[in-house]
């Protein structure tokens, strides 16, 4: 067994709670920063949403044997306090208990973290620990430790005590007000320092990223095996490299685009058939940047494969070429989406003019 069948084969002992519009969408931008600052990286990951708690992640997709455990919660100007942190929670137990609860479930646990867009009392925390945005638990001084420790005694004489110090806080994370906008600044600089096309839209990119992980998290349906916790409430490393390649190859497509409008002037195709064309071409952009649409990606190798197979004679335009593949494209392929015409010719005609 290793860490991702140990968390298929345990349920969540609670599935995801109900969310304020605020406290959900600051979840799902403090996940896109933690998914991007991993990819980053360049190490294997998953990244999981709601499930055992906010945001799992775990260090690979093979030989995977360590797993970190992230609990998410807003506050307004109210310092996280001890009585905060263990006070019971609806529920029955408290956010640290919830925390360190990990440790008896999943046998893989490393290091389990506190995030929240507020601070810790300053009162709590040895002196030079104030100013820190990640607090360890050996941060706190020794009397804020011992009462930690008394009370989830208390509440649990059971829990795990010694696991605290795996306990880490990320303090001062993303501004509650305007963690959108820091996000999207985030994505732009993510943009540049992975060397995707400078055509890439950073608002365009987020709201897909964004709505991806939203599902991810809404996703309330059994899981029962690990290839359902990989495709439905979780990134990876792999899967995020293809995302990344196929949008980013994509966004030269409006200058692709713009030398077919050239060659299909040339060859006098009609006003009323460029002017489809270019509105398919806009269905496609949106479909590709959809990290859920599988059936374009599929539509695409498709496509691809009967170009590669087809002969191009010496007399025939790009459009005539275009209408060859399609007749073939429409009398072969299971078109479940029903796309049209010239949605399916648009995307020919940009497989042909960059293959």
């Amino acid at each position: 067994m290793n860490a991702l069948s140990n968390l298929v084969m345990n349920q969540p002992i609670e599935k995801g709670g109900a969310w304020a519009s605020g406290g959900f969408s600051y979840q799902c931008d403090w996940g896109m920063d933690k998914l991007l600052t991993l990819h980053k990286s360049g190490n294997d990951y998953i990244i999981v949403f709601d499930y055992h708690d906010d945001i799992v992640v775990l260090d690979g997709e093979v030989n995977l044997q360590n797993v970190d455990f992230y609990q998410i919660k807003t506050s307004h100007n109210n310092q996280w306090t001890i009585n905060r942190l263990t006070k019971y929670e609806k529920g029955g137990h408290s956010i640290l208990w919830k925390l360190l609860s990990h440790f008896a479930i999943i046998s893989y646990t490393r290091n389990i973290y506190f995030v929240t867009n507020d601070y810790l009392s300053s009162s709590m925390l040895k002196i030079g620990s104030t100013s820190q945005n990640l607090i360890h638990f050996y941060d706190l001084k020794s009397t804020t430790q011992a009462s930690i420790k008394k009370r989830l005694e208390k509440e649990d004489p059971k829990v795990n005590i010694s696991k605290l110090d795996n306990l880490h806080f990320f303090i001062n994370q993303l501004h509650y007000n305007w963690h959108n906008e820091i996000m999207i600044g985030r994505v732009s600089d993510f943009i540049k320092e992975s060397n995707l096309s400078p055509d890439l839209k950073p608002k365009i990119f987020y709201d897909s990223l964004h709505n991806e992980i939203e599902r991810k998290i809404r996703y309330a349906t059994d899981i029962t095996s690990a290839d359902d916790l990989i495709s439905e409430k979780s990134f990876t490393k792999k899967r995020f490299d293809i995302y990344l390649n196929e949008i980013n190859n994509f966004e030269t497509f409006k200058k692709s685009c713009e030398s077919i409008v050239g060659i299909l002037n040339n060859d006098k195709v009609s006003f009323k058939t460029i002017k489809e064309l270019q509105r398919s071409w806009k269905e496609i952009q949106v479909d590709l940047m959809d990290y859920r649409n599988y059936e374009i990606r599929e539509l695409i190798k498709y496509i691809s494969s009967v170009y590669k197979t087809t002969e191009i004679e010496d007399d025939i335009t790009l459009y005539q070429y275009c209408c060859k593949i399609y007749d073939m494209v429409a009398r072969e392929y299971v078109n479940l989406m029903r796309h049209s015409e010239y949605y399916l010719k648009a995307l020919i005609l940009y497989i042909v003019n960059n293959e």
